[in-house]
């Protein structure tokens, strides 16, 4: 089953932006915060199978850090197992 991702459209709603370009040898992590257009990542956004979640909760293995082998790149068990 493919996954969907679904976007509401509100019409007429008031969008703004608070985004400042710097030079990167400014940019300073304790004062500034990065762009990220995905949002952030977090192990709950990786696309994994729900054996590979539990697995790399059980062996505290960061998902994100993992490439996956699965279709589409999805992560496996035995993504999770190699990566321990």
């Amino acid at each position: 089953m493919a996954r969907r991702d679904t976007i509401k459209i509100v019409p007429d709603a008031d969008f703004s932006t608070e985004f400042v370009r710097i030079p990167a040898e400014e940019f300073d992590p304790e004062k500034h915060e990065r762009y990220d257009p995905d949002g952030g990542s977090s192990s709950t956004e990786v696309d994994a199978t729900d054996g590979a979640r539990a697995l790399a909760g059980e062996e505290d293995v960061d998902l994100t850090s993992i490439e996956g082998s699965g279709k589409d790149g999805r992560i496996t068990k035995a993504d999770v197992k190699s990566a321990t």
